[in-house]
C-alpha cells in the first residue's frame, strides 16, 4: 500500500508513530508525503514550501530510511505553482483527487478509501473508479 503521511500529528495520541511508519516501511509498503499539517495549498498569501514539502519529506525519510518520492495534494488541490514548488522539492510525481489530467506525473488520480468497506467492496469500487478513469 501506500500512504501518504501528514507529519505534524506522528507520535500523538490516536495517530501512528515514528516507529510504526518505519515498520510499515521495512514491510514493503510506500511512504510518501501529505504535507505537515494538512492545508489548503492555494492561499491568499505566502505559503510556506520548506514546512509544507521539504521538512515532511527529510522527516519521513529520516524515519524509513528510504527516499520519498510521492505526494498527495490536501483536499485533492494542485495548480502549476505546487507542481513547480514540487519538482524544486525533489518529488517525482503526485496525486490529486478531481480527475482532471494535468503533469500527467503530478496530477496522478486517486481515490479516498473508506476504512468500514470490506474487501468485496474495496474490489468494487476500484473497478467501478478505473472505468472512470
Amino acid at each position: 500500500g501506500v500512504f501518504f503521511v501528514m507529519t505534524v500529528p506522528l507520535g500523538k495520541p490516536g495517530y501512528m508513530t515514528a516507529a510504526q511508519l518505519k515498520i510499515l516501511a521495512d514491510r514493503g509498503h510506500t511512504i510518501a508525503a501529505h504535507t505537515w499539517d494538512h492545508p489548503h495549498l492555494f492561499p491568499a498569501g505566502k505559503m510556506d514550501w520548506e514546512k509544507q514539502l521539504v521538512r515532511p519529506k527529510k522527516q519521513l525519510e529520516k524515519i524509513t530510511g528510504k527516499p520519498v518520492w510521492y505526494f498527495a495534494y490536501p483536499f485533492g488541490e494542485w495548480n502549476d505553482t505546487i507542481i513547480n514548488h514540487l519538482e524544486v522539492s525533489g518529488y517525482r510525481a503526485a496525486f490529486q483527487l478531481n480527475g482532471h489530467a494535468g503533469n500527467a506525473l503530478y496530477t496522478v488520480p486517486r481515490m479516498l478509501v473508506d476504512g468500514r468497506w470490506s474487501g468485496v467492496r474495496l474490489q468494487e469500487e476500484m473497478r467501478r473508479f478505473k472505468k472512470v478513469e
